[in-house]
């Protein structure tokens, strides 16, 4: 048979809350969450495409991200719009050569502003700058992309 809970005096420890006895974990747990979810918000966001070069065309891959990606890159580091970019090489790839483009996000409100953020630093009439007259689906092919959350 199940004991009655002991009535609570001013010497006891334990006291009846009524609907509110829960009221430390609701808090406990409301602390917990309000922690994680700034620690999400705050995580640095990393989006990177894996770009393949086609046919042997690496000076012109490489000549068009460094006078197209990487200035406007820069430009957005300048100005606070991100935390970072990389633009790393393999050329021992069995496929050939590959490029991996990374732009870093403080947090994700940086992230989610991404697209407003760049148009400030490209020129809406921009025309890529080019080695020659090959066009960027001639010597290259995006083969995977994505966004990373920093653990």
């Amino acid at each position: 048979m199940c004991k009655p809970l002991p009535k609570a005096s001013k010497h006891s420890s334990f006291q009846r809350l009524g609907p509110f006895s829960d009221l430390p974990h609701r808090v406990l747990l409301f602390c917990v969450l309000a922690v994680f979810s700034s620690r999400l918000a705050a995580a640095e966001i990393s989006s990177i495409d894996l770009v393949r070069v086609k046919n042997g065309n690496l000076e012109e891959a490489l000549f068009y991200y460094e006078h197209n990606w990487l200035v406007y890159r820069q430009r957005a580091l300048e100005r606070g719009l991100i935390n970072g970019f990389d633009l790393l090489l393999d050329e021992q790839h069995e496929g050939g050569s590959l490029l991996m483009l990374g732009t870093k996000y403080k947090d994700k409100k940086q992230f989610e502003q991404r697209e407003e953020n760049f148009a400030t630093v490209m020129p809406s009439n921009r025309q890529p700058v080019l080695a020659n007259d090959k066009q960027p689906a001639d010597f290259r092919e995006i083969v995977s992309y994505g966004d990373f959350v920093r653990p």
